[in-house]
């Protein structure tokens, strides 16, 4: 990469979004803005995860880029649970291997605590259904 003074001349952009149109929105500002950018748009298959789903293509790639993110950040060996609040909560569990195993969702409505447990000592949770 070249630079001019204390900017670069181009960026690799590592985009992983599930909402279309803000990426197609940011997408294309960069293409007009900064055209010798390089734009990637993330999918399953281009992170280093392990997932143990039918399909795993049709995990939001925002779950999947958390739980690459977990595995950097977790005890090695140690399962981990993945809570996030949007407009779903999802709560996806990785094994202590790193395998991914997906999630059970609960309307962000009925707050965490009165609609999932989950138990740290054994990593599974109740009462959601998917």
């Amino acid at each position: 990469m070249e630079e001019k003074g204390d900017r670069p001349t181009f960026t690799t952009w590592w985009i992983a979004s599930v909402n279309r149109p803000a990426a197609t929105q940011l997408i294309d500002w960069l293409r007009d803005h900064r055209p010798a950018d390089r734009i990637v748009l993330l999918a399953c298959g281009d992170l280093p995860l392990v997932v143990r789903l039918e399909r795993p293509d049709m995990v939001g790639i925002d779950r999947l880029v958390d739980a690459v993110a977990v595995n950097r950040l977790r005890e090695a060996g140690r399962p981990a649970a993945i809570v996030d609040v949007g407009t779903a909560v999802t709560v996806d569990l990785v094994r202590p291997t790193g395998l991914f195993l997906g999630a059970r969702f609960c309307r962000a409505s009925k707050w965490l605590p009165a609609r999932c447990t989950i138990s740290p000592i054994c990593c599974r949770w109740s009462k959601c259904r998917n």
